[in-house]
């Protein structure tokens, strides 16, 4: 029992049998003495309860790291289902409420998922999402529902013990002398909110959790753990509801005989006096780690009860590195060890953080790659050598094409969306059009985390195929960026052009390239890269190459080669949703780059969830939401010439306050920050909108060197199949 997590001190070993002591039971039961006791085996303590009937093994950390197990907890540390270690920085993990009581969730809440819980999705090809990737799947359907429930009612009961505590705060006091102190009332008072920011970080945790396993697909492990931590997280917000809306009321009650009935909660390990004292008078069980003495009335003397009894002991093969929670060693409070924890696999299983918008610098390619392009006349170097070559292969030089300037390029300048596919607003348009042309090739290569749209719109007669193949590869294309099991960088223009393309024959890695491939080093890197696709959606994600004959299911409709070849309003729906969810994701990576969040875990889930603000139409959203764009979703960029442009100013609100946290935020907006809600003037809404939109692009074009894809809508009254399929080509 000498382990870091009991603070014992100094003493010398002594030896004494526990045993019960029928002489004091006649002495009322104080907050030091036993109904039942147990030896805490370290020849010094011993641990006691005055209300409860049995005791808990203690939560020894073993081999001081926090495993997994195969039901998906954390064994003797798992706070929610066995008792820790109090502390006030985290009292309400001692209110978590037991299976059964009033105030609890949801038996399923306890009772874990049983043994059909996952689907293989690619075993199942009924299944919505059509998910061939092998070893993975998604949570059964009615057990992933009433997750979502329990989840749901969670977070409205802790919203509903926020009104309570906010109403209380807000009242006036009948007492004259009292009341100065907001958190006075009545001669009550109460403990100031110390977990005022807590409920809203695990309300985003337990959100990214349930949409983690509703969206993308996983591994069994992954269903699992994950399913498990959003049960972790549902019982302490219920525990947190408690403390708040019960025990700070008993807190700030000055009558400790007026406290009411026992609460049927967790409890806690005590080893102090003071805390033992306290959560006796609040009706907190608990179990008191002291000193063995002579005069302590104990009533019966049990062993502790294993964890083992009631939790799974087989290691499932995920742990929380110590190093995560406890840099120096020192640290094995749970005040300590249990938010990093979470936060450890939050981010590891639930987090929708995006990889970097970035690709390697083009100077780094060969020379060959870098004198692409309208950079003038062939460097001396270069013509000196050419000068010794024969006469044919001097004609043959970049001479003649060099003096023409490369042609436009829809990452590079603008152009307007096809007239019957999309169509963007005013402010945009003139902030693409005022940053174009950018230089052409940039500084570094332009990527993408999923396709852009003008891939769509410049395919000519490849349309159909392109269209066809994303139907089938739109979930992997959406799931690599967020599994660690796949290479998830955005890709380039010409690798997601063969992604689409659906060619995904991966040659025989001993096969060795022909004396002329070798000879032509771009040739090897072009067939390099190609190869890298291939291997990603052949090998990775488990696809074959495309044929026409498939039948992929774009969002719940299967489609056929011919209709993506030919239909209108499929094409608009494909190419909007891939300029969307580049523009959120952009957007998430431009603030993600500047802004950063190294100095907290709880700072980056916080500013992603602010992210969503900018699209946001249901009550709340996750960043998953940037890569599942709904057919339904409505466009936030109304302009103002049309009716409903005052119903997105919460956007546009949210869009700004985003920013400005960024360097060189235009003080036109910082002035106007604290009263962006007020949208009455048409021509004051355009003004900001305009300011705000042209520092978002220049703020993109100046980190990554090419045009960003913009908030685009879909046409309801395209015009005539003629200029639509003329725009298409174009």
């Amino acid at each position: 029992m000498a382990d870091a997590n009991v603070a014992i001190g100094s003493s010398q070993w002594s030896k004494f049998t526990v045993k019960p002591t029928p002489h004091l039971h006649t002495r009322p039961l104080t907050a030091f003495d036993a109904v039942v006791a147990a030896d805490a085996d370290d020849h010094v303590n011993i641990i006691t309860s005055p209300t409860e009937s049995w005791i808990p093994e203690f939560p020894i950390i073993t081999n001081r790291e926090i495993t997994t197990y195969a039901d998906g907890l954390w064994g003797p540390q798992e706070y929610t289902r066995w008792p820790q270690i109090f502390s006030e920085s985290i009292f309400h993990h001692a209110c978590i409420p037991l299976k059964g009581s009033p105030d609890a969730p949801a038996d399923s809440v306890y009772d874990g998922f049983g043994s059909f819980f996952f689907t293989d999705t690619a075993l199942n090809f009924d299944d919505i999402y059509d998910c061939e990737t092998p070893g993975f799947g998604r949570m059964d359907t009615k057990v992933l529902t009433e997750l979502k429930a329990q989840a749901e009612l969670a977070i409205c009961k802790l919203r509903a013990a926020e009104a309570a505590v906010s109403a209380r705060d807000a009242a006036p006091d009948n007492n004259p002398n009292i009341g100065r102190d907001p958190h006075t009332h009545n001669r009550h008072v109460y403990p100031p909110p110390l977990f005022s920011s807590l409920g809203n970080n695990l309300k985003i945790l337990l959100r990214n959790a349930v949409d983690r396993l509703q969206y993308l697909p996983c591994t069994r492990a992954h269903v699992l753990v994950t399913g498990r931590m959003a049960h972790r997280l549902i019982l302490e917000i219920y525990g947190l509801s408690i403390y708040r809306t019960v025990v700070v009321h008993r807190l700030a009650n000055p009558t400790p005989n007026a406290i009411g009935r026992a609460l049927r909660v967790r409890g806690a390990f005590v080893r102090n006096a003071a805390s033992a004292q306290l959560l006796f008078r609040l009706g907190i069980p608990f179990w008191f780690l002291q000193r063995f003495r002579l005069d302590i009335n104990i009533h019966r003397v049990v062993r502790p009860k294993s964890w083992t009894d009631d939790l799974n002991s087989m290691p499932v093969g995920m742990k929380v590195p110590k190093s995560w929670y406890d840099a120096d060693g020192t640290q094995q409070d749970p005040a300590r060890w249990v938010h990093p924890s979470l936060l450890y696999v939050c981010t590891t299983l639930c987090s929708s953080t995006l990889p970097r918008l970035e690709d390697v610098i083009v100077s780094e390619a060969p020379a060959t790659k870098r004198h692409k392009g309208p950079l003038g006349p062939p460097s001396q170097e270069k013509s000196q050598c050419a000068s010794g070559s024969k006469q044919k292969k001097v004609r043959r030089g970049g001479k003649h094409r060099a003096t023409h300037p490369r042609p436009f390029h829809a990452a590079f300048a603008y152009e307007s969306p096809p007239s019957d596919i999309l169509a963007d607003t005013p402010n945009w348009q003139r902030a693409l059009r005022q940053v174009s042309p950018l230089p052409n090739p940039p500084p570094k290569a332009a990527v993408y985390y999923f396709p852009p749209p003008f891939i769509f719109t410049s395919a000519g007669d490849k349309l159909g195929r392109y269209i066809h193949n994303y139907a089938r590869i739109r979930m992997f294309c959406r799931q690599r960026l967020l599994e660690p099991h796949f290479e998830g960088r955005p890709l380039k223009i010409s690798e997601w052009k063969h992604a689409l393309y659906g060619d995904y024959r991966v040659d025989d890695s001993t096969a060795t390239p022909s004396s002329e491939a070798a000879i032509d080093q771009n040739a090897r890197m072009r067939h390099e890269h190609k190869q890298a696709v291939r291997r990603l959606f052949a090998t990775s994600a488990g696809l074959a190459s495309y044929s026409e004959d498939m039948w992929p299911r774009f969002r719940r409709d299967r489609i056929t080669f011919s209709q993506a070849a030919s239909d209108r309003a499929l094409a608009r729906e494909v190419i909007w949703e891939v300029n969307e969810m580049n523009w959120r994701c952009e957007l998430r990576a431009l603030n993600a780059l500047i802004v950063g969040a190294e100095r907290s875990e709880w700072v980056r889930w916080e500013q992603e969830q602010a992210v969503c603000g900018v699209w946001q139409e249901a009550l709340a959203v996750t960043g998953h939401s940037a890569l599942f764009c709904s057919g339904q979703s409505k466009f936030c960029w109304t302009p103002v010439i049309e009716d409903g442009w005052q119903q997105r100013g919460r956007n546009l609100t949210a869009f700004i306050r985003i920013m400005s946290r960024w360097p060189n935020f235009p003080s036109t907006l910082r002035d106007r920050l604290f009263t962006l809600t007020k949208h009455d003037q048409p021509e004051e809404f355009d003004r900001l909108e305009s300011i705000a939109v042209d520092f978002y692009v220049s703020t993109f074009v100046s980190q990554y060197h090419r045009l960003p894809c913009v908030p685009l809508r879909r046409l309801v009254n395209p015009p005539s199949v003629l200029s639509a399929s003329e725009g298409m080509s174009a």
